[in-house]
């Protein structure tokens, strides 16, 4: 088949230009329409996400009205007080010494006859302070001298005093602890 084209060309040039502006005005158009449909959504989103802002806005408000109210305060006051207590504790357990080898070793040590009045140690000095009594001088003698050789006692020291009754001798004997037991911090701690 052929096609013969019998129009002038002026008007070839006039239909292909309104062909042109016809695709061109479709073009912008259907351009103008999604922009249309594009702002709305837009719109709508913002609406929409200012209205779930406004509402999380509304709950944080109402949530910070119960927990500040005085029912809540009262429960807060206890919890701080309860962390307060709690962080106490820790400060404690964080500085505690562990004297427990000290007085089994002490319990090992003291002959059978031994009697202890008090024992008081000092962590601050790492001194160790034990009266009590014993039944006789050789068994107080016997006693210091395990003392010396214990690994947690760096040095002790007993009054003359100690040696003046060969029978029933009450006594009082001072040592100071070895840094195995001490650790490095100070404080003023005393447990007896």
């Amino acid at each position: 088949m052929i096609f013969l084209n019998l129009l002038p060309p002026d008007q070839k040039k006039e239909i292909q230009f309104e062909k042109t502006n016809i695709t061109l005005i479709g073009t912008f158009v259907i351009f103008f329409i999604v922009l249309i449909i594009c702002g709305s959504l837009f719109f709508y989103t913002k609406i929409t996400l200012q209205d779930e802002l406004d509402d999380l806005k509304s709950s944080k408000a109402n949530y910070q009205t119960y927990f500040e109210s005085d029912e809540n305060k009262e429960l807060n006051d206890k919890i701080k007080k309860l962390n307060t207590f709690s962080n106490n504790i820790n400060l404690i357990e964080e500085h505690q010494t562990n004297y427990t080898p000290v007085v089994v070793e002490l319990a090992e040590l003291a002959p059978n006859d031994l009697k202890f009045r008090s024992i008081v140690i000092t962590r601050n000095k790492a001194s160790l302070n034990i009266s009590g009594y014993v039944v006789s001088r050789d068994q107080l003698l016997e006693f210091t001298k395990s003392l010396e050789d214990s690994e947690y006692i760096s040095s002790v020291s007993s009054p003359l005093s100690n040696l003046t009754s060969p029978e029933n001798v009450e006594f009082t004997i001072q040592a100071t602890l070895s840094d195995k037991i001490i650790g490095l911090e100070d404080s003023n701690d005393e447990a007896s």
